[in-house]
């Protein structure tokens, strides 16, 4: 029986609660600051950067994807691809259709049938990052736009695990080097909100995520003593902190909007390099 693992759950939970907590506040601007007594503690740093919460899902993504793999279980595609659709299209045509009869169509938000069509059938089809009026003007609920990239490396992962499995670190750094240059083209641009959440700028995250999930494997091989758990306890506790550094100059990046992209660009591969420390180390610490 494979091995249970605990920080992917204990990340999982961090990343969501993040994401929840910054989307609770950019709807409701309340303070994330809390008095307890005489005691002030500004939680402005994390809750308002929690947007980095949906980086560290998809370096997860990657990482739960790759283990299997890593631990000598072949990959069918088209079983692959089944229980990908199973899992998510149920939950995903809802959300979808409830937008769709239960508040675009009735308020009469399409100005067109051809803009009505366009933005049913791009979410259909998990092609709708692909254009601004079904991205950032959608009327489906614009959060959907991660499910699109979910599923577009749904579509790749066979061919990305095979070479993976062939030749591990080239992979990797073919994965982190497209991932740069994308996010220096989509920078270097006057408006970034078209090109930073598309998938070839998150492939250093699914390859930060998958390389953990090779090394997570090789390092169950081994069982580590009082001195090597200690220092992996420190590598760990380092990586949350760099996280934490990561969101705090994420924070001072948050106005103007496009700074605070270009920021989140800049700093998403060192978050992906942490999070899969924190993935790879913890697991063998006395955090858990």
């Amino acid at each position: 029986m494979e091995k249970r693992l605990s920080m992917p759950d204990g990340l999982r939970v961090l990343a969501i609660g993040l994401v929840m907590a910054f989307h609770i506040w950019q709807q409701s601007w309340l303070s994330p600051v809390i008095h307890l007594g005489g005691l002030r503690l500004d939680l402005s740093p994390l809750v308002r950067t929690g947007y980095l919460g949906v980086d560290a899902m998809l370096l997860l993504s990657g990482y739960l994807l790759a283990l299997p793999q890593a631990r000598g279980k072949q990959l069918r595609p088209i079983a692959f691809y089944r229980k990908r659709l199973i899992r998510i299209m149920p939950c995903y045509l809802l959300c979808v259709g409830m937008y769709f009869f239960a508040s675009a169509l009735p308020r009469g938000e399409y100005a067109s049938a051809g803009a009505m069509w366009k933005d049913l059938l791009t979410h259909l089809t998990f092609t709708h990052a692909f254009f601004y009026d079904t991205y950032v003007a959608t009327h489906l609920n614009v959060v959907l736009w991660t499910l699109a990239i979910e599923m577009q490396f749904y579509l790749i992962y066979p061919l990305v695990i095979r070479c993976f499995q062939k030749n591990c670190l080239l992979t990797y750094a073919a994965m982190v080097l497209s991932a740069l240059l994308f996010r220096r083209y989509a920078a270097s641009g006057e408006r970034t909100v078209m090109f930073m959440n598309q998938l070839p700028a998150m492939l250093d995250l699914y390859a930060n995520g998958m390389l953990a999930a090779y090394l997570t494997v090789e390092f169950e091989k081994h069982e580590f003593g009082t001195p090597a758990r200690l220092a992996f306890t420190l590598l760990s506790m380092f990586a949350f902190f760099a996280i934490y550094r990561l969101a705090v100059g994420q924070y001072a990046d948050s106005f103007p909007l496009e700074l605070r992209r270009a920021g989140q660009l800049s700093r998403r591969y060192l978050l992906g390099v942490f999070l899969a420390m924190a993935l790879v180390f913890g697991e063998s610490s006395y955090l858990l």
